[in-house]
This record gives C-alpha cells, sequence and structure tokens, in this order.
C-alpha cells in the first residue's frame, strides 16, 4: 500500500512540475501594410520560438477578425488592451502581441509593437523602428533591429504594485505625429521603473474627446481627466496635445495623479523638424524626460558608437560635409554637439552646445573683401550639418551603470578644417 502511495505521489509531483514548467502561450498579429505585415509577423514568430520562453499559437480566424475589427474603430492605429485581454483568453494564451506598420513615405516605414498580459491587460513590452526599405539588406536589417529589440523589452520582473498610468493623444490633425507620440509615451512609460502602463480603452478616447471639443483651447481638463483615470483604474493618466506647423512641432505633455488631480509631470517643447524620424528621437526623448528617467552624465560604462572610436571617426569622415557658406568664406569651425543615448541605443535630445568659429568675417586680415554674408548664418550652416550627422547615426550601445544599460548624455566634437 505504501509503495503505490509513494508511486501517486511521485507522478502527481513530476505531472505538476511538467505543469508548471509549460511555457506561457502567445499569439502575435501585425496589421497595416499587408506584404511587411506578413514578413514581420514571420520574423517575430520566427525569434521568439528560437527564444524558447514562450509557446506559440497559431492565429485563428476569430482572432484576425477580431483585430481587424478593432483597427477599423481605432483611427489612431492602437487597439483596445481590455478587449484584446478578452479574445486572447478566448484562445487561451497569457499574453498577446499586437503590432502595426505605418507608412510614412514611398520606403519609410514606422513599426511598432506591443505585448499585453491578457489577464491584466498591462503592457509587458513595447518597441518600435523607423527606417527605409529601398533595399533587401535596408529591409532585412530593419526586421532584424526591430524583432531583436521586442524580444529584449519583455519585462516579467516589474512589481505589480507600480502605480497604473494609461495615455491619450489629443488628435492634432496629423495622424502620423499622433501615433508616433503615442506610442513613445507607451513605450517609455511600459519600460520605466516608476510606472506600469496600461493602454486607451474606447471609452477612454471617446470621453477626452468630447471634452476636447468642448474647451476651444483644445486642451482638457485635469479634474475631468482624473475622474476619467479612476474609472479606468489607472492611478495616472498622461495627456498629450502635439500641434504641427509646418515643420514646426508644439508638444505639451502632462502628467496627472487621478486621486488629487495634481500635474506630477509637464513637458513643453517646441522644435524645428526636417522629418518624421526626427519626431521619433523628438517624442522618445519627451517621453522619458516626463517620466523623470535619470540621465546619466558618468555612467559607469560610457555609451559607445557601434565598433568603437575608430568606426566612430570613419562615419564622420563619410557622411559629415563641409558647408558651402563656410568655405566659401574661409571659415572653419569646431561643434559640440550634445545628445542622450537612450537604453535602446536610440539617440534623442541631440542639440549644440557650442560653437567655435576659427577666421570668421569680420576677423578676415586686412585687404579682404567684405562679407557677403552675416556670421551667424556661418555659424548656423555649422550648427545644422553637426546635427544632421548626429541624427543620421545608427543606434549606439548603451551606456551602463550596475551592469544595466541607462540613458547617459555624451558631446560629441566636429571639426571642419579647410586644410
Amino acid at each position: 500500500m505504501k509503495s503505490k502511495f509513494f508511486f501517486f505521489i511521485i507522478l502527481l509531483s513530476i505531472t505538476l512540475t511538467a505543469f508548471a514548467q509549460q511555457k506561457p502561450r502567445i499569439a502575435v498579429y501585425m496589421t497595416g501594410n499587408d506584404s511587411i505585415s506578413e514578413v514581420l509577423n514571420r520574423r517575430i514568430m520566427r525569434d521568439l520560438f528560437n527564444d524558447g520562453r514562450f509557446q506559440l499559437v497559431e492565429r485563428s480566424e476569430e482572432f484576425l477578425a477580431a483585430i481587424s475589427k478593432e483597427h477599423k474603430y481605432q483611427r489612431d492605429g492602437q487597439v483596445d488592451e481590455k478587449k484584446l485581454a478578452a479574445i486572447g483568453k478566448q484562445l487561451g494564451v497569457q499574453y498577446v502581441c499586437v503590432g502595426s506598420v505605418l507608412d510614412l513615405n514611398r520606403d519609410e516605414k514606422y513599426i511598432t509593437a506591443r505585448t499585453v498580459d491578457v489577464k491584466s491587460a498591462e503592457v509587458i513590452s513595447s518597441c518600435s523602428s523607423y527606417g527605409t526599405l529601398s533595399s533587401a539588406n535596408r529591409a532585412d536589417g530593419l526586421f532584424s533591429t526591430f524583432s531583436s529589440e521586442l524580444k529584449e523589452s519583455f519585462n516579467f520582473s516589474k512589481q505589480s504594485s507600480l502605480p497604473k498610468a494609461a495615455v491619450s493623444v489629443i488628435p492634432s490633425g496629423d495622424q502620423n505625429v499622433d501615433i508616433i507620440l503615442g506610442d513613445q509615451l507607451v513605450a517609455a512609460l511600459s519600460k520605466s521603473s516608476k510606472y506600469i502602463a496600461v493602454e486607451r480603452s474606447s471609452a477612454f478616447l471617446s470621453q477626452l474627446s468630447r471634452e476636447a471639443s468642448y474647451q476651444r483651447s483644445g486642451a482638457v481638463d485635469d479634474r475631468t481627466i482624473a475622474a476619467i483615470g479612476k474609472q479606468l483604474g489607472a492611478q495616472y493618466v498622461c495627456v498629450a496635445k502635439p500641434k504641427k506647423q509646418g515643420y514646426s512641432f508644439d508638444i505639451n505633455v502632462r502628467l496627472i495623479n487621478v486621486e488629487t488631480a495634481e500635474i506630477v509631470g509637464y513637458f513643453d517643447d517646441n522644435s524645428r523638424l526636417a522629418s518624421l524620424s526626427d519626431l521619433t528621437q523628438l517624442t522618445k526623448f519627451v517621453a522619458n524626460r516626463l517620466i523623470d528617467e535619470e540621465i546619466y552624465i558618468v555612467p559607469d560604462i560610457n555609451p559607445q558608437f557601434p565598433g568603437g572610436d575608430e568606426a566612430l571617426y570613419e562615419f564622420l569622415a563619410d557622411n559629415t560635409r563641409f558647408p558651402d557658406i563656410a568655405r566659401e568664406n574661409g571659415v572653419m569651425a569646431k561643434v559640440y554637439v550634445q545628445f542622450v543615448v537612450e537604453k535602446d541605443g536610440e539617440i534623442t535630445g541631440v542639440k549644440v552646445n557650442k560653437v567655435q568659429l576659427k577666421n570668421p568675417p569680420s576677423t578676415n586680415a586686412q585687404g579682404a573683401k567684405e562679407p557677403t554674408v552675416p556670421e551667424a548664418e556661418i555659424k548656423a550652416a555649422f550648427e545644422e550639418e553637426s546635427m544632421r550627422v548626429v541624427k543620421s547615426m545608427p543606434r549606439w550601445i548603451a551606456g551602463k551603470v550596475g551592469g544595466y544599460p541607462v540613458r547617459s548624455q555624451f558631446i560629441l566634437p566636429f571639426s571642419f578644417s579647410l586644410k
């Protein structure tokens, strides 16, 4: 009798151990550009399968139909996470990974994805990539970068006791701007050590839209937002209001405590941007500034250009052009560009720290012609070229503190010489 009892105990132990070791089930779905989405979907599923942490679940017709229906309702390209959670439960999965491909220009694409815990509707991972698909190599590089970042962004160790924050973007009239800004805010919250991101629900979006229409300024009453946040079970609500004027973007973002209606985070910025690529860098910087993610001036390990200093010097030599206006006037310069290397290596917050002109027109030797161009214009040309080069750089290797990637400040000098 004892032997049978012990055999039963051993069998039960093996069964429970096997059950405990079952991998969480996950469904993946990419929307947007059909051909690109299909390639990305296969790439993500392959990489998640090889990662070994998940059991992939094939998409059912019911799942596809429900997601597509949600996308029709949500003009901004986002999906209501509460409904995603409900769909995921019906499929018997623990996580749903949903992404989309945004067509910006002919070859320019913005790709975003996030993974949702179907039990809590919390965002456990969020990532995005921006790039061109002008060639097979560029496309493969963009897809690989995106898929790798998605895997690395999974955060299962976050404390469930952290406050939840919901995000809403008041429509600006430019759908691309609204999607990118909202996406970066969600990503920053989901990756922060201070908050748990919970996505916008349909009720939340529609209520905020009604409030915005009541106020001619386009601003939403903070107390009303607080009340809506309580209904959603969020402790904080992040409201963003972008405004596009030509190539200038005026972005106002507020993080509001729904219990007290107190503004605990505020950022207001007006920047002149040359492209939507610049916008992704600006919005990521704004999002991280808003939640007060510390920027390290002297991390334990400094951020580094991929390939090291030698590769950096080669990149600068190949990509930096001497401004024509400065060359014509015989002016040289040293420009110091300051920027932030994010945890994922993205470069944000690019600005010129200092410009030192050598042989400016006003100090030319006697007998030189009177300058036909103001010194300020020559200085601006050096600034624009230096910033252009920095913004065109690939992702860096992030700085580290205590072995973990952190946001780091870096100052890069440019030497413009005619010799």
